[in-house]
C-alpha cells in the first residue's frame, strides 16, 4: 500500500501539467477538525451550510450570467452575525463598552476629512447616560466628541424614560434643541387637533412669547358657574412686587434682571384655584386667569364709586337748599 501511494505522489509531483487541465480547490483542516489561523485572505467569502455545495451556489462571474451568488457580493453570511458577543440572536449584533461608538457609518469629504459621519451607539444600564443614541459627527458616546472638530454635531439619546436631541456647535457648545419641521405633537394625548397638544400643566422657564394665545371658555363646556364674590377686598390684600431670582442657589435657567409679580404665597391665602404647588413645594401662579379676579374688583369698584357719586349728588342737593332756600325745586 505505501508503495502504491509512493508512487502516485511522485506522479502529481513530476507530471502535473499532463494529469490535470483544470484548477484543484483543497480543503485542509488544522488541526483536526477545525482551523485555527492567525492570518486568513480571501477575496470572496460565503458562511453558511447552504453554501457548501458549491454546485447550487455559485459566484457570478460576469454580472447577470446566473451565478446564485452576485458579483458585488465579498461576504456573504447565511446566519447571524456577532461583534464582540459570541451568541447574537439577530442577523447582526454588536456589544461594546458605555464609551465606544458602536457603529459608525461616514464618507470621506474632500480633503479626506470625515465629512458625513453616522454613529450608533448604546450604554450600559446603571449609567448616567443609559440607553442608545444616533449622531452625526458624534465620535464618543460619553462625552459626545465631535470626530471632525471644524464642524458642528447633532445627535439624538434614546433614554430610559426620555428622549433627547441636541447640537453641537462648531466651536463646541453642546444645547439641548428639539425641533419639528411639520405634523403634530401630542404630550399625554393622541388626539391630535391642534400643531401642540398638551394634556396637563406646561411648566416654562421665562416668559411665553407669543403672537396669540387662548384658553378653553366655551359655556357648553362649563358647569356649576359662580360669580367671584369679594373681588375687589381679596386683591387689595395682594402686593405686587419687584425681585431678583435667587439664581446662584437654583439652578432653573431663570430670566435675567429685575422682575415683577405677586408672591404665590399670598395669593394662595386669598383665589388658591390660582396657584400650582410641584412635587417639591414650590408654587407658581396661574397670571392669566387673574384677569377674571381683576375684571370683578373693576366691578365692584364701580359699583361703590356710582354709590359715592349718588350720595355726594344727595349732599350737595340738600347743601343747595340750605343755601337757597327760596330757589325753586327742580322738577
Amino acid at each position: 500500500m505505501f508503495k502504491y501511494i509512493l508512487s502516485l505522489a511522485v506522479c502529481l509531483f513530476f507530471f502535473p501539467v499532463f494529469l490535470f487541465a483544470e484548477e484543484i480547490t483543497v480543503t485542509t483542516y488544522y488541526p483536526s477538525p477545525y482551523g485555527v489561523y492567525s492570518e486568513l485572505r480571501t477575496k470572496k467569502m460565503a458562511i453558511g451550510d447552504s453554501y457548501i455545495d458549491s454546485g447550487s451556489y455559485t459566484w457570478e462571474t460576469t454580472d447577470g450570467d446566473g451565478g446564485e451568488v452576485d458579483l458585488n457580493a465579498d461576504l456573504v453570511v447565511e446566519g447571524n452575525v456577532g461583534i464582540g458577543t459570541a451568541n447574537p440572536g439577530v442577523r447582526l449584533e454588536l456589544k461594546g463598552g458605555h464609551s465606544d461608538t458602536l457603529l459608525k457609518l461616514y464618507s470621506t469629504g474632500d480633503g479626506g476629512s470625515s465629512d458625513a459621519i453616522l454613529s450608533l451607539w448604546a450604554s450600559e444600564p446603571g449609567l448616567t447616560y443609559t440607553g442608545v443614541g444616533i449622531g452625526n459627527n458624534i465620535n464618543k458616546s460619553v462625552y459626545y466628541g465631535r470626530t471632525n472638530t471644524a464642524r458642528g454635531a447633532s445627535y439624538i439619546r434614546l433614554m430610559d424614560n426620555a428622549i433627547y436631541i441636541n447640537t453641537i456647535s462648531s466651536a463646541g457648545a453642546d444645547t439641548n434643541n428639539l425641533f419639528i419641521s411639520a405634523g403634530s405633537v401630542g404630550i399625554g394625548t393622541t388626539s391630535l387637533g391642534y400643531t401642540l397638544s398638551v394634556a396637563g400643566t406646561i411648566w416654562a422657564n421665562g416668559a411665553a412669547i407669543t403672537a396669540g394665545a387662548t384658553t378653553w371658555s366655551d359655556i357648553r363646556l362649563k358647569k356649576d358657574i359662580t360669580v367671584v364674590k369679594n373681588a375687589l377686598d381679596r386683591a387689595l390684600k395682594l402686593k405686587g412686587v419687584y425681585y431678583n431670582w435667587k439664581d446662584n442657589e437654583f439652578t432653573r435657567n431663570f430670566p435675567e434682571g429685575r422682575q415683577i409679580g405677586i408672591i404665590a404665597q399670598e395669593m394662595e391665602k386669598e383665589f388658591p384655584e390660582l396657584v400650582l404647588t410641584d412635587k417639591n413645594g414650590y408654587k407658581t401662579i396661574a397670571y392669566d386667569k387673574f384677569t377674571a379676579v381683576l375684571l370683578e374688583a373693576v366691578k365692584e369698584q364701580e359699583d361703590k364709586i356710582e354709590s359715592l357719586q349718588d350720595s355726594i349728588n344727595s349732599l350737595k342737593s340738600r347743601l343747595d337748599k340750605l343755601e337757597n332756600p327760596d330757589k325753586p325745586n327742580k322738577l
